[in-house]
């Protein structure tokens, strides 16, 4: 399945990340220059590689780090070229030819050789094509996130390194009865942002509940139970659509992601599904502690 994702692959949940490279040895722009600075020691063995003349077009270096491992997937052979569609169809062939082998559970795709000359239009449907035959979750990520703040060099490169800790249940349920004591008026995301409220009824004995009330509607009231179904599906996917939002949830769906992208730990994403339309998701982007990295070379089957 592909989900067309519009933001940063660098804070993807994605098992494996792609790095578009040429094999010339030189990381010194765009996508490939944050990974070089996240991973000092992916780049000395992606450098000595193309320097013995050893990597070229249709092969893949892996590069295995904490929880995230990255593919460094030749897309031209000089820096300064332009991206090919055979060059980019060659890496594609490798990758559905080893995912398997090497047990990727899910992968997150730039859109390949946009920022080297071609065009989304151009690649979109190579990249589908390989990719949405696969029995694994891939987001292609596309365009720029309006949602993103910049991410410092540092903060990236521990990020990427680095092993989550997931938020537990208890802690969400916390944070979010906090923000919304704290912060009761909130408005819709999007192009038409609408007026709503979260209240926190205190009902006795530890139990507490919280409504939504849109100015001039009903209130909606928002089970703990129910959230907590919504929490176990954020934490196995990493994002979460509103129309998917358990329990009749997603009848107010842009409220529950407006409301809940508040916390430090979910954002708001545009999203689009396979074959659907874009809409203003949420996405989980879990805490983390520094792990240990090793390189991998795939060589050419």
């Amino acid at each position: 399945m592909i989900t067309t994702l519009y933001g940063t692959l660098f804070t993807s949940p994605a098992h494996v990340l792609i790095n578009p490279v040429n094999t010339h040895g030189s990381m010194s722009k765009g996508i490939a220059q944050k990974f070089k600075q996240a991973f000092p020691p992916m780049y000395e063995a992606y450098h000595a590689l193309c320097q013995a003349d050893n990597f070229d077009i249709g092969k893949l270096l892996l590069y295995k780090g904490g929880e995230k491992w990255v593919l460094n997937f030749p897309i031209k052979k000089h820096p300064n070229a332009k991206a090919r569609l055979e060059s980019i169809e060659a890496g594609l062939q490798k990758f559905a030819s080893v995912y398997a082998d090497e047990q990727f559970a899910s992968v997150s795709f730039p859109a390949l050789g946009v920022d080297d000359g071609l065009t989304w239009d151009e690649v979109r449907p190579l990249m589908e094509s390989y990719l949405r035959p696969l029995p694994i979750m891939v987001y292609i990520h596309i365009d720029k996130d309006p949602y993103a703040e910049p991410l410092r060099a540092d903060v990236l490169a521990k990020r990427l390194n680095g092993q989550t800790q997931d938020v537990t249940f208890e802690a969400f349920w916390r944070n979010i009865v906090n923000l919304a004591r704290k912060t009761p008026q909130h408005h819709t995301l999007g192009d038409t942002p609408k007026p709503f409220s979260v209240a926190v009824r205190d009902e006795g004995k530890r139990r507490i509940s919280l409504s939504l009330l849109p100015e001039g509607g009903e209130s909606h009231f928002l089970p703990q139970s129910v959230l907590k179904d919504l929490w176990q599906y954020v934490l196995m996917t990493g994002y979460s659509l509103p129309q998917n939002l358990p329990d009749g949830l997603d009848s107010v769906g842009d409220m529950v992601v407006s409301f809940l992208s508040k916390l430090d730990y979910l954002r708001p994403i545009i999203i689009q599904p396979d074959g659907g339309d874009k809409v203003i998701g949420l996405h989980y982007v879990p805490p983390i502690s520094r792990g240990d990295s090793v390189a991998v070379t795939l060589e050419p089957a």
